[in-house]
């Protein structure tokens, strides 16, 4: 956007909206008791909004909210964004994005707020090729629709290995060939490595000839490969998705949402390697 609305716009998760919003309002948001505790997140952070929010004066709150990533918000994060609106009674400027695909916490229906009326299916998928968007549609036996332009693409390359130790080893030799100077490789900005949260004891300090790194500021200034977790890379996107994941149970569930999050992120090319062993479901 252009600078001259760097003043009318705000960019938050809702912990850091909630965050920011009770410092504005001399509120103590968080301890080191809370950090850690999922009650806190859930339950009391949304309650401090609503205090902050009616200590604040309307010209610190907003005309317009856009939520993103919708389905991962309770009732109570729901409630409690009514009040952030200047004017509670006009919320014409107020819309939510979410995919029910996505959503983490998948055994509770999506919630949604009361306040908006209009719903509208996006069903036409504008990120993947069309080989990864039916690789993702295949997952959960569905059709997505692409653009008529969209490029077909390379089919996802799916590997297997037997431990973490040596999926890292193939994702190291896939970036290797991926990123060669000497042919005019990818730039590392151009490819991220993907793998469930529970595998970050797992994750190596660096590769043979290639740096890695879990800072996403840093790998967007082409610093290093990103190797992120799901969790930490979800809404976001590259050229090439490196997927290091367990083998799916056959019973669909949160594995396939997670595989399904991580297949979607990427644009161009998608390898996906499968880690067949044991400690690969280790939690």
């Amino acid at each position: 956007m252009s600078d001259e609305f760097d003043n009318l716009l705000s960019i938050h998760t809702f912990h850091s909206l909630a965050s920011e919003f009770c410092t504005l309002a001399n509120i103590k948001f968080v301890d080191s008791n809370s950090a850690s505790d999922k009650k806190f997140w859930n339950e009391v952070a949304p309650k401090l909004l609503v205090k902050a929010c009616k200590r604040l004066p309307s010209n610190q709150k907003f005309d317009a909210v856009i939520v993103d990533e919708g389905q991962d918000f309770s009732s109570l994060w729901w409630k409690s964004i009514e009040y952030v609106f200047r004017d509670s009674d006009q919320k014409s400027c107020y819309y939510v994005f979410y995919d029910p695909r996505q959503k983490f916490d998948y055994k509770n229906p999506v919630e949604l707020p009361n306040d908006i009326k209009w719903s509208f299916v996006l069903d036409t998928n504008c990120r993947n090729t069309k080989e990864i968007a039916k690789h993702c549609a295949d997952i959960f036996n569905e059709k997505i629709k692409t653009k008529a332009d969209t490029p077909s693409g390379n089919s996802p390359q799916i590997h297997r290995e037997d431990s973490w130790q040596s999926a890292f080893r193939k994702a190291n030799q896939i970036v290797k060939g991926l990123c060669r100077t000497d042919k005019h490789g990818l730039h590392y900005s151009q490819v991220v490595i993907l793998t469930p949260g529970n595998a970050r004891d797992h994750w190596p300090s660096k590769f043979r000839k290639i740096k890695i790194d879990s800072a996403i500021s840093q790998w967007r200034k082409n610093k290093f490969v990103l190797v992120a977790s799901l969790h930490q890379f979800k809404g976001l996107e590259a050229d090439v998705v490196i997927l290091l994941t367990p083998k799916l149970p056959k019973t669909k569930g949160f594995h396939h949402i997670e595989y399904y999050v991580g297949c979607s992120r990427a644009k161009h090319m998608l390898h996906v390697i499968h880690v067949d062993g044991k400690q690969s479901h280790s939690r």
